[in-house]
């Protein structure tokens, strides 16, 4: 009787496929919850979709979070999937890994102490001393904060007002400046920088008690589609010092990438309240989003958060 059973489900197996783990996938963020075996929907159906898209029919692939790890899970596919199918599959996974891995925020900053504007002669002097090339050693896009561009009269009357100050918000990611970083303390840019022409402002001061002196220069990041999103206007740059109290020189740690605008908001200095901050997370990284890859790596829920795939072992 047992043999006759183990003879039918052999039977069944071949005639129905099963399925075996053939892929692992690693993402930065949470695609689900282990303690429930359940997985985000978003990430169900693109996997699902994806194999779809190369022939893989929806019942020959299954799905399965890792039992330990919320940002890990498990791709198996019927044994009568054939291997082009799922080394294509694989490669598809790959290609976004590749991608991301190739992906950098880091640029070259040059800046032309001739341009400048200086307060004095001696400051002009030094800023000709000063290195004409820095290197930017810029982390992956890390800290979102909502950004308000205002006048110091702008800031008193909205003192005087109950409802605050009313200025237009900018949804602003910032990445992190290794050192030595650049000396200067602010930065702006500019959109449609033709040959020969400056896109970037910078604010040069050596301590919080001297007065501020302002050169130009160029900004040119190692990604050729972050240097195109900052001609066409579609993110502006800014510096951040993020230690006002602690830092000997005033150095930027930062440099932020405003990525839209979520039009005129009220804030008291600068600030708003953790509830409007929550709020306007949401749409600050659909902005991000749409602006596509390199962002795509590092905001929001897509594929492109994959960071390692791994093909299973055979079984025995």
């Amino acid at each position: 009787m047992n043999r006759r059973l183990s003879t039918a489900a052999l039977l069944l197996m071949l005639l129905t496929g099963c399925k075996q783990t053939y892929l692992t996938l690693h993402f930065q963020e949470e695609v689900g919850n282990p303690q429930q075996a359940r997985i985000v929907p978003y990430f169900a159906e693109a996997i699902t979709q994806m194999a779809a898209g190369i022939g893989i029919e929806p019942d020959a692939i299954g799905l399965e979070m890792d039992r330990m790890d919320d940002k890990t899970l498990h791709i198996s596919l019927d044994s009568s999937v054939p291997e082009p199918q799922r080394q294509r599959l694989q490669a598809l996974f790959s290609e976004i890994v590749e991608a991301r891995a190739a992906a950098t925020f880091e640029a070259v900053l040059e800046i032309a102490p001739q341009t400048g504007r200086y307060t004095t002669p001696e400051y002009r002097k030094r800023a000709m001393a000063l290195p004409r090339r820095f290197s930017l050693a810029l982390e992956p896009v890390k800290y979102a904060d909502v950004l308000f561009h205002y006048s110091m009269e702008e800031l008193i009357s909205g003192k005087l007002a109950a409802t605050g100050t009313p200025n237009e918000a900018f949804c602003q990611y910032q990445a992190t400046l290794q050192a030595p970083g650049m000396p200067f303390s602010q930065m702006g840019s500019k959109a449609g920088s033709g040959t020969g022409d400056y896109n970037v402002y910078l604010e040069w001061k050596d301590s919080k008690r001297e007065p501020a002196q302002y050169l130009f220069g160029n900004i040119t990041f190692a990604n050729p589609t972050l240097n195109q999103m900052l001609f066409d206007n579609r993110i502006q740059l800014s510096a951040i010092k993020t230690s006002w109290g602690t830092r000997a020189d005033r150095r930027a740690d930062r440099v932020g990438f405003s990525v839209g605008s979520l039009g005129l908001q009220y804030h008291e200095d600068g600030e708003i309240s953790p509830l409007q901050h929550i709020g306007f997370m949401g749409r600050c990284e659909g902005m991000a989003m749409a602006l596509g890859r390199p962002f795509t790596f590092y905001i929001g829920r897509s594929m492109d958060r994959l960071i390692s795939v791994e093909l299973a072992p055979p079984s025995a």
